[in-house]
């Protein structure tokens, strides 16, 4: 058995806030002038949420002694978005309303709801890009980082549990670190979202087959959603020939996402987010390929009988603590994340095509704390920080079946080999930041501050401090002028990095 050895030498990426390319560390100027969508990011989240109150009985008729109980969820959401405001950044929301109007609606996939976002493309293998950044995104939900995960062909987020959804690009505040292509900030469905149970059947062209379900409800200080679905269908990764039908690309895809909510009094929750995601994929094939190499005992195999496959799996759960104050609000969330990918070749066919066949095991997992505040300290100002800590391992087995050649690439044995590897690498992250939103004049906003990052990993160790500073200036309620410096740091991924053996 032996280990491969790192190809590349790993770095640490720094760049300016919209510079695509890869560059040293800089600085840019973002000036954007745009008229804010109907829908605008800066509205407060929530809002069509009830509040927790009790109300005086309305109308004469109510017997005497009675109250109404009225449950309100909004303060809590509001206060959140106070704590990670997005304050000159571009932002583009969706709402369940808009969601709804999109094909499929809840059935669609998650990647296409976010491909009715400006500057949002998906590639063929369903990974979103935007502003032609290759990756870079940042998804949090309920304001709380959801860890990366390996990449794969699946949807982990489901678009049943999403209340509204937020993109936001340009020069990003303090807050947001490590990757800043974008930030996709999930608002999970509360309040009187909640109250409905529905089973729906949905289906469609290539065979798909799409059920789910979902249940939810509040009762006193409780509040709860639970959200399942299955999808099967026949074109799970792009088909690689010009049929209309693809060969051996069927998918069968499992989700179910779990959300739990206790008030402790009008200023605290407690919150439970978990979600578990199960994939399958057949690798589709090309028919009518040439063999290229004989195995012993092999006849007459096709090319279309290909039988490789891909499973999928993710798990995670956040656990979230919000307080809000007349003058302080904070949330502290611990998360832990564990995801895998079990790829699986066909062992004959495959060294008869391509003259290998490997089977490999990825695995991930990451635990971490992130915490948020905001206080508002004087007249005019608001102090935010926070900081956030994370480890991830990754760990990879790979087992690959090859044919011995000589020197000029020629076949000189029908008898495969196997060659296994064992490597892997871990990474710690870490990110502080202060900022100030310092309210200048009626209209114009000045938030500026700071964040420090550092990241130690097998392979590299980095850190940088890095500026922000973005000046906001409402001309009038249809047009909002934004002028922003963002210095970013964006550590590699350890599932991308150079490896080392285990």
């Amino acid at each position: 058995m032996w280990c491969a050895t790192p190809l590349t030498q790993a770095y640490a990426e720094t760049r300016s806030a919209i510079h695509a390319g890869r560059s040293t560390a800089k600085g840019s100027i973002d000036a954007v002038k745009a008229a804010p969508p109907a829908q605008s990011a800066r509205s407060v989240r929530g809002a069509q949420d009830t509040v927790r109150k009790t109300d005086a009985p309305q109308a004469a008729g109510v017997a005497s002694g009675k109250t109404e109980a009225v449950t309100v969820h909004a303060a809590f959401n509001s206060a959140r978005a106070r704590i990670a405001p997005n304050l000159g950044a571009v932002a583009y929301r969706m709402g369940q309303a808009q969601i709804n109007t999109t094909p499929g609606g809840e059935n669609a996939a998650f990647n296409q709801v976010l491909l009715r976002m400006p500057g949002v493309v998906m590639d063929s293998f369903g990974e979103e890009h935007v502003r032609g950044e290759h990756g870079g995104l940042t998804y949090r939900i309920n304001g709380v980082l959801l860890p990366e995960g390996l990449n794969g062909f699946g949807q982990e987020l489901d678009t049943r549990i999403i209340d509204s959804v937020t993109l936001m690009t340009g020069t990003l505040p303090a807050q947001f670190g490590f990757r800043t292509a974008g930030i996709v900030d999930v608002t999970a469905k509360s309040g009187n979202s909640l109250n409905n149970k529905e089973i729906s059947f949905y289906g469609g062209s290539y065979n798909t087959f799409n059920p789910s379900f979902q249940v939810g409800g509040t009762k006193g200080q409780w509040e709860y959603f639970v959200s399942g679905s299955f999808n099967r269908n026949n074109i799970g990764i792009e088909n690689p020939t010009p049929a209309f039908r693809a060969t051996h690309d069927v998918t069968e895809q499992g989700k179910a996402f779990g959300y739990a909510s206790y008030h402790f009094d009008d200023t605290s929750r407690i919150s439970l987010l978990t979600s578990i995601s199960n994939a399958n994929f057949e690798i589709p094939n090309a028919a009518g390929l040439p063999k290229l190499y004989d195995i012993h005992g092999v006849g007459d195999v096709q090319s279309q009988d290909v039988n490789d496959r891909q499973n999928e799996q993710n798990y995670y759960v956040v656990l979230s603590y919000q307080k809000t104050g007349s003058k302080l609000n904070y949330q502290v969330s611990p998360y832990f994340r564990y995801g895998a990918i079990n790829y699986t070749p066909d062992p004959v066919r495959d060294m008869v095509f391509q003259g290998v066949a490997e089977k490999e095991n990825n695995t991930f997992t990451t635990g971490g704390l992130q915490f948020d505040a905001s206080y508002d300290a004087v007249k005019a100002h608001t102090i935010r920080f926070g900081v956030l800590g994370q480890y991830t391992s990754e760990t990879l087995w790979t087992r690959t079946d090859v044919l011995p050649v000589d020197e000029a690439g020629f076949q000189t044995s029908v008898h495969p080999m196997s060659i296994q590897d064992n490597s892997g690498n871990w990474a710690a992250e870490a990110g502080a930041y202060l900022q100030d939103e310092w309210k200048l004049l009626k209209g114009v906003t000045l938030n500026y501050g700071v964040r420090y990052d550092r990241f130690e990993s097998s392979f590299d160790h980095e850190g940088q401090a890095s500026p922000r500073a973005n000046l906001v200036w409402e001309v009038d309620p249809s047009t909002t002028v934004h002028f922003g410096y963002s210095r970013y740091f964006a550590p590699p991924r350890p599932s991308i990095s150079g490896r080392r053996p285990c």
